[in-house]
């Protein structure tokens, strides 16, 4: 985010990440390094790193399919009524491609959008309590590319200050770093998501016992079968969506309709 963007307050807050590394910087870094998944990761941003700036909503885009797309895998404050993560053309006129294609930062208040690039319009018009904000854009990089961009929108007359650079070009670096560490357990996650229509009403009530913190036996008991039945059902879901770990099915297979 260059001064053409983002004015410059000047460097006396160098203390920004405190005297022995316990600042707000060290503090979501410390998140990426334990293996957050993109929720976390989207809530360290909005109530940790960028807290004093109150974002309203935020969304890191990585680039899939040979940078062809750009694919939603943080997000805070972003309303979604089926859960899963969007995704968008690389070739689409909006400020987050626009971050993207240019590899350059941009700020752009919710009108400056709206005028500059068509298809954002509809957004505003169908959220006005968009109007007024203002949204800035930074490229995502790392080994030497660019590997996708944040959109972070921030209340109306937020300082375009050196430390808000800062925090922004942080977070990007964050978020590289974190993408390319888990390129993996990402791809897993899209999987995943593609096979959960394979899920059947009685293994989606077994996950949703497990989300609710019941024991395999608690779970049968619940639904009148074996702890047999429910072992096996667990060991074919770990299977089909090629996981280890009960916390990750959780996040994959979507809860049962009540």
């Amino acid at each position: 985010m260059g001064d053409s963007a983002l004015g410059d307050a000047g460097l006396g807050d160098a203390g920004l990440d405190g005297p022995a590394g316990d600042g707000p910087i060290s503090a979501f870094l410390r998140v990426l390094a334990d293996g957050a998944d993109g929720a976390t990761v989207g809530a360290a941003l909005a109530d940790g790193l960028l807290r004093a700036y109150a974002p309203s909503r935020l969304s890191a885009y990585f680039v899939v399919d040979g940078g062809a797309w750009l694919e939603e895998r943080v997000r805070f404050g972003v309303p979604s009524a089926d859960g899963e993560y969007a995704r968008v053309q690389a070739t689409t006129p909006m400020p987050l491609t626009e971050v993207f294609r240019t590899g350059e930062s941009g700020a752009w208040t919710s009108e400056e959008a709206a005028e500059a690039f068509p298809v954002v319009a509809g957004w505003v018009q169908a959220h006005p309590e968009t109007r007024g904000e203002e949204h800035f854009g930074v490229p995502i990089r790392g080994q030497g590319r660019v590997l996708g961009a944040m959109l972070v929108s921030l209340p109306e007359g937020s300082e375009r200050s050196w430390r808000l650079r800062l925090l922004l070009e942080s977070a990007a670096s964050g978020l590289a770093l974190w993408s390319l560490a888990a390129p993996a357990s990402a791809a897993r996650a899209r999987r995943g998501r593609s096979r959960g229509s394979s899920v059947s009403p009685r293994q989606r009530a077994i996950v949703d016992g497990v989300r609710r913190g019941l024991s395999n036996a608690g779970i049968a008991a619940e639904l009148g079968v074996s702890v047999g039945t429910v072992k096996a059902d667990l060991a074919q879901l770990f299977r089909t969506f090629a996981v280890s770990e009960r916390t990750e099915l959780v996040r994959l297979v979507p809860k049962p309709r009540r």
